[in-house]
């Protein structure tokens, strides 16, 4: 098979690094959860002591990425690891308080065109599914195959919710719900790229049904692609 790269976007929640994850397990090639990226700078500007993230915004930002080694290990078939000065910052990337700031930080022109380059260069060197919200629209325009995943509000919110625990209330369902739905806004109207489907996306609702289902949808749709190519 030829080499080839797969955007897959989509609102939070909705089961996309899952999908990626998988169809990259299915296509032998490499994956980037895009978000990653982001959470490392993320961490790696509250780790310099910039503890409030919205004050994020009047630092010198230029000043402070031309000290950021950060670099992709990538492995011909896998979820790449993003190592952050040498370190491989993967196991702290899912930390509550560095979750929270990414969203300050992805919001910043600067930290979004200091990652450009990283997420296509990846793309230029090897086949690639790379997820995120903005990838078809932005990062890989070219793509061989865009995706754009969804699905219903409360599905995501319980999704998201079992990610830390097998039981919920009533009340955290709805609080959970609220969050998306702001975090959906945030993303969808943010100045710089924000979240949308690509104008040639193919449009998967994940809400009834599994990630391995919607794998072999996207796999059909890939083989037409690379026939007709």
């Amino acid at each position: 098979m030829e080499t080839f790269s797969i955007a897959i976007d989509g609102t939070a929640a909705s089961g996309k690094s899952t999908v990626a994850k998988l169809l990259a397990h299915k296509l032998n090639c490499s994956y980037l959860d895009t978000g990653k990226l982001y959470r490392a700078l993320a961490l790696d500007l509250l780790s310099r002591g910039h503890e409030d993230p919205q004050a994020w915004s009047k630092l010198d930002l230029a000043a402070h990425l031309a000290k950021v080694q950060i670099r992709l290990d990538t492995p011909p078939a896998g979820e790449c690891r993003i190592i952050l000065h040498n370190v491989d910052v993967g196991h702290r990337l899912n930390d509550l308080k560095v979750e929270r700031a990414t969203p300050y930080a992805a919001r910043l022109p600067e930290v979004r065109d200091f990652l450009l380059d990283v997420q296509r260069n990846l793309a230029k060197e090897s086949s690639v599914v790379m997820a995120g919200r903005d990838i078809g629209t932005v990062v890989l325009p070219d793509a061989t195959l865009k995706v754009f995943i969804e699905a219903e509000l409360q599905e995501r919110a319980r999704r998201r919710l079992i990610q830390h625990e097998e039981h919920y209330t009533k009340e955290e369902l709805e609080e959970a719900a609220e969050a998306l739905r702001k975090r959906d806004e945030a993303d969808a109207n943010r100045q710089l790229a924000p979240m949308s489907a690509a104008k040639d996306a193919v449009r998967l609702d994940s809400t009834n049904c599994s990630a391995e289902q919607l794998v072999e949808d996207i796999v059909r749709v890939l083989n037409t692609r690379l026939a007709s190519a």
